[in-house]
């Protein structure tokens, strides 16, 4: 019988000076449904949801914590080895970015 199991896609492990970058968010949470968390942006004025594993690195956009230090408080509270988070907490981000939803300090 094959493996169903999936591998998680390759993502490209970020640089030193990509993990010292510090990522604020922005927007405001609207609310919670059963699939995640609505947050607004005012510029363009859009609305998204966000899954819970989205959010958890969202809500942690502070302006003032780092992609390796957010990295390693996610590691250890999932127990996910952080070279594993590393390539992971950075794709969320840029993507996140991409999407106005947080901003580089």
């Amino acid at each position: 019988m094959a493996d169903s199991k999936v591998p998680p896609p390759e993502l490209p492990e970020p640089t030193e000076e990509e993990l010292a970058r510090i990522p604020l968010k922005n927007g405001i949470e609207l609310g919670l449904t059963e699939d995640g968390v609505v947050i607004q942006i005012n510029e363009p004025e859009a609305t998204y949801q966000l899954p819970p594993a989205i959010y958890a690195v969202w809500s942690r956009c502070n302006g003032k914590t780092d992609v390796k230090s957010l990295t390693m408080d996610l590691s250890r509270e999932t127990k996910i080895p952080m070279e594993r988070m590393k390539p992971i907490i950075y794709a969320i981000l840029v993507t996140l970015a991409e999407n106005n939803l947080i901003n580089w300090v």
